[in-house]
């Protein structure tokens, strides 16, 4: 600070420095309450008026612009303050190699006050004193630096805008990184600050945000992942789909009902006529109790007496091709086979044409799972197996099906 005074005992003790060749050695700094009294000259002064307490030595140098002037950086805090007060004064001293301790310069602040609060006070203040005093030629300045120093301020003002205005490589590219798992090992404790903001820019990108997330089913894009509300969608038809493929109606007494339900949206109902019911039966007290198949605006009806029907959208019974061989080569005008001893190359034969069929298989056979007999059926390249114990398979090449699939 402007205004350091060199004391009568600082300038002896340069000229006495000089003379010898030796370095000044800076022994403390000190602040004080008082003033310099009234008609005294501060180069007289060989202490403080009223001390109070030691500053800490941040730093200290010979001025870039004098080499006859030196500078030494001096901090006051909180720490240790019982109770607030006011620096109006502050010295440094140094050490005489004859006398020992003097007042080297002396610094008037009872114009600039800086206020000093107590440790417990909820305002702490931290107050840095910078001397600039006469040096002469001595060549070489030495001080205890506090190791418990505050930073300087305008050090401390360069550290606070790196901090929030930060400077890094925005690209978005670091080598090693390129995955998430890979972002994460870079992740250590203690790394730069700088290069944790680098690798948290080149890893974001494999982290999934909400802006990603598709919430339809008409994206094409295999990098975008579905909405769990989606999938819900999804998984709620699938399970009305295959819970929906077959519906059992029971017994039939009305031929208009088997009509009205062929032509509903589920797939297969499933119902049977009483052998009783002579008046709706295909073939009347011959056929006995009848299984009916409708889907699709197709109605079949396999007889008790191994007949095969079909019914009219008008509700006329009609005689129905009927294959209960092996025999591929008429499959195509037959709707009831038998799929006894049938492969899964044969199915897809059957399935993939235009009508829908409906196959028969016994237990003599390795077609179905440990020879359960029952019913097939099955067209637009799908087939449902329906066992006599109930269970209910599926095989759909569509969905990559090489074997029965067992529905649940």
């Amino acid at each position: 600070m402007s205004g350091t005074v060199l004391t009568n005992k600082g300038l002896a003790l340069i000229t006495k420095l000089v003379a010898a060749s030796t370095e000044l050695q800076i022994s403390r700094v000190a602040v004080g309450t008082g003033r310099v009294p009234s008609g005294v000259d501060p180069q007289t002064m060989v202490d403080l008026n009223e001390y109070k307490m030691d500053a800490q030595i941040e730093s200290y140098g010979v001025s870039p612009d004098q080499s006859d002037v030196a500078y030494i950086a001096a901090q006051v805090s909180s720490i240790g303050v019982s109770a607030g007060f006011a620096v109006t004064e502050a010295g440094v001293f140094a050490t005489d190699p004859d006398v020992g301790e003097i007042l080297y310069a002396y610094l008037d602040l009872t114009e600039d006050p800086q206020y000093i609060y107590a440790e417990t006070d909820a305002i702490s203040k931290f107050a840095e004193i910078t001397f600039n005093v006469l040096i002469g030629s001595v060549t070489k300045v030495t001080a205890y630096v506090s190791p418990g120093a505050l930073t300087k301020k305008v050090d401390f003002n360069a550290f606070k805008e790196s901090v929030e205005t930060p400077e890094f490589d925005d690209s978005g590219t670091v080598e090693g990184i390129s995955s998430f798992p890979s972002f994460l090992e870079t992740m250590k404790s203690k790394m730069n600050f700088f290069q944790f903001f680098r690798n948290l820019k080149a890893g974001l990108q494999f982290v999934l945000h909400a802006g990603q997330i598709v919430n339809n089913c008409v994206t094409d894009n295999a990098g975008l992942p579905l909405s769990a509300a989606q999938g819900k969608v999804l998984k709620d038809l699938y399970t009305q789909l295959y819970s929906e493929k077959v519906t059992w109606c029971g017994n039939i007494t009305d031929l208009s009902t088997l009509v009205s339900l062929s032509q509903q949206n589920k797939t297969v109902y499933i119902g049977y006529i009483d052998w009783r019911q002579t008046d709706i039966l295909p073939s009347g007290s011959k056929s006995g109790t009848t299984i009916c198949f409708a889907s699709n605006w197709w109605i079949w009806a396999l007889s008790g007496s191994k007949e095969f029907f079909c019914l009219t959208q008008e509700a006329k019974w009609e005689k129905a091709p009927y294959l209960l061989s092996n025999d591929l080569t008429d499959f195509q005008n037959k709707f009831f086979i038998n799929m006894t001893n049938y492969t899964f190359d044969d199915l897809k034969k059957v399935y993939t044409g235009v009508l829908p069929k409906i196959g028969f298989v016994g237990y003599s056979g390795p077609f179905t799972p440990n020879r359960q007999t029952g019913y097939v059926l099955c067209g637009g390249s799908c087939a449902l197996l329906f066992s006599v114990n109930g269970d209910r398979y599926r095989y759909n090449t569509g969905n990559g099906d090489t074997a029965w699939v067992k529905l649940t």
